[in-house]
């Protein structure tokens, strides 16, 4: 009995077109390796980057107008009249933005354009590693009063809270007692003006809350970028490597120190624990951060002195640029 009389009509057409799908596949010819390597659009995460960079360049800018006032109107703050550490603390706060804007920019400079620009990453380099090192002298003097919580046994909260100009009200509790010739009006208008000052303090601890998150939410989609970068670039390069990995933990412990800093700013209350941690993730995150930098700048540096195609062919340089 021919095998095509024990298969219905439906049945051969199915065999048939199977053979000769066998018969078209030549068996003797291996399968093509599957390129299981990953690769992503460069041009999208150049875009992604140059966003990341605007943005941070902005809240850099509204932060240094904000300490800027801090440093005017602000008790504890105000310089010179206020304490040596609270004034110190802000002036470098204010100068480290400043340099922390021109840092970003420059890289913006590349990442906007979506292309390599050794002079903007050299400028980049320089600048960040200037900011490092005020980030690391200005998180110092500050850690010196935040995580300094004194000797329980002598000293009260409210002491130390005082100490630490961190608390969210004016002590105006010598004001009556100062004012009692002057009459109730005098009073009344002295109350005002603590009311006024109090209500101006927290609006800037407002604005300030409001640029951390501005940050921390930056330094995650920074993170993300450079975990993309770093996936495709590999470890085959040991200056690269280290330059990724130093990019990555600086990134994700400034996001733990904003997400700090938020608990600070946004509360109405005095959380002087959470500002000390952000000075000690700051000064982690800028050491890291100053030594990737570092050796990031010899090779922007020397790359800006090269030819365009020449730079166009440098991978070493292409593979920095993308986990900035």
């Amino acid at each position: 009995v021919s095998r095509a009389g024990l298969l219905s009509d439906e049945s051969l057409e199915a065999w048939e077109r199977l053979n000769r799908f066998l018969a078209d596949t030549d068996a003797s010819q291996p399968a093509a390796k599957k390129d299981f390597s990953l690769s992503f659009n460069n041009t999208k995460l150049y875009y992604t980057q140059c966003v990341v960079d605007i943005t941070q360049s902005a809240a850099y800018l509204g932060e240094a107008m904000i300490l800027i006032d801090k440093s005017l109107t602000y008790q504890g703050y105000q310089c010179p009249d206020s304490s040596r550490r609270g004034c110190a603390v802000t002036v470098q706060a204010v100068n480290t933005a400043m340099i922390w804007l021109a840092s970003y920019l420059s890289l913006a400079a590349s990442s906007c354009a979506a292309s390599i620009n050794p002079e903007a990453a050299c400028a980049a380099d320089v600048t960040g590693v200037v900011a490092n090192l005020g980030e690391l002298a200005m998180v110092s003097t500050a850690a010196s009063d935040d995580c300094y919580f004194g000797d329980p046994s002598n000293v009260s909260a409210d002491s130390v809270l005082a100490v630490l100009n961190r608390t969210r009200h004016l002590d105006y509790s010598n004001l009556g007692r100062r004012l009692d010739g002057a009459g109730r009006l005098a009073r009344l208008v002295a109350a005002m003006k603590a009311k006024e000052q109090q209500q101006h303090e927290r609006d800037v601890d407002v604005a300030l809350c409001v640029f951390d998150a501005v940050q921390a939410a930056s330094y995650v989609v920074r993170a993300v970028k450079q975990v993309l970068g770093a996936i495709e670039d590999g470890c085959l390069d040991p200056k690269v490597c280290s330059i990724n990995v130093l990019n990555l933990v600086s990134s994700f412990v400034w996001t733990a120190q904003f997400i700090s800093l938020l608990v600070g700013d946004c509360s109405t209350q005095t959380h002087q624990r959470a500002y000390c941690a952000a000075d000690i993730l700051d000064i982690a995150a800028s050491t890291a951060s100053l030594v990737a930098t570092s050796v990031s700048l010899e090779v922007d540096c020397d790359a800006s002195k090269m030819p365009k195609k020449v730079q166009d062919q440098d991978t070493e340089l292409q593979d920095i640029q993308e986990v900035k």
